[in-house]
């Protein structure tokens, strides 16, 4: 009897162990299932030989951010002017813009209002009783 509750003992610290290095393996490049069937058959030692052989499972991060070209500036989210040195892709600044539309406006002529055409009613739909 002391026999079998050895064994069972011993199977239950295997498989233990083997869990542990399941939950380990995850966080590396090798992963939990692979590292799971490695040290459930190869033995628990192989799988941690595994695991130390294995590289961590990095996360990368990309950060996406637009730059100026004219002062370097970097910018979180694309935007029409730079806000350091008030430019656009083309290196014009908003205020040449505007004395640019400026310039326009005044070249266009200035067009007539036209009246509204007056309509004429008919009294007589309107006097029905």
């Amino acid at each position: 009897m002391a026999f079998y509750n050895q064994i069972i003992l011993f199977a239950v610290f295997y498989v233990g162990l083997v869990l542990v290095l399941t939950f380990a393996g995850s966080k590396r490049k090798i992963g939990g299932e692979s590292l799971f069937f490695i040290s459930l058959i190869l033995t628990p030692i192989v799988g941690v030989l595994f695991l130390l052989t294995s590289k961590p499972n990095v996360r990368e991060i990309k950060h996406k951010y637009f730059t100026c070209k004219h002062c370097g500036f970097a910018l979180s989210e694309k935007k029409q002017f730079c806000p350091i040195c008030d430019k656009d892709e083309e290196g014009k600044t908003l205020i040449e813009y505007k004395k640019e539309y400026k310039a326009k406006e005044t070249e266009k002529p200035q067009q007539a209002v036209s009246e509204k055409p007056k309509i004429e009613i008919d009294q007589k739909y309107f006097n029905q009783n």
